[in-house]
């Protein structure tokens, strides 16, 4: 038996072991974190220096992922998202909506119906220590 046999199986066996670990189930928003959570449907806001950041940014949804409950969470800190804390802008706010407050201000979530492809830009507002911060305006794209 050839000896190098066994160890161009183990090889194999690791490379395929590690494309498992990047499979996406369907409808999952996105590429996946590093605890399997889907990043684009729960993006990080976080806050350093007094700018607001979003990872991932853009967030990105393919034409199969329909009715993506998008949740935006904030970072460490004293951190809050007020009221109005993602407002959707533009002419066509009938794609995404339900924006709404959650978790005590510390999570925002919309709906994300994504029936056709677009770009649609949305502000972010934060609280720091009781005071807003300058507003964001990321984006979300819809790809057909």
């Amino acid at each position: 038996m050839n000896k190098r046999l066994p160890l161009a199986l183990v090889a194999v066996a690791a490379l395929l072991g590690g494309c498992m670990g990047h499979h996406m189930p369907h409808g999952s928003g996105g590429a996946m974190g590093p605890r399997g959570e889907a990043m684009y449907a729960n993006p990080l806001v976080s806050v350093k220096g007094g700018v607001i950041a979003v990872s991932p940014d853009p967030l990105v949804f393919t034409k199969d992922e329909k009715n993506v409950r998008i949740t935006w969470r904030l970072g460490a800190g004293d951190l809050r998202f007020p009221e109005n804390g993602i407002v959707i802008e533009g002419p066509r706010q009938d794609e995404i909506v339900d924006c709404k407050p959650g978790e005590g201000g510390r999570e925002f979530s919309c709906l994300n119906r994504n029936t056709r492809p677009g770009k649609y830009k949305y502000t972010i507002r934060v609280m720091q220590d009781g005071k807003e911060l300058r507003p964001r305006d990321p984006e979300i794209t819809n790809l057909s």
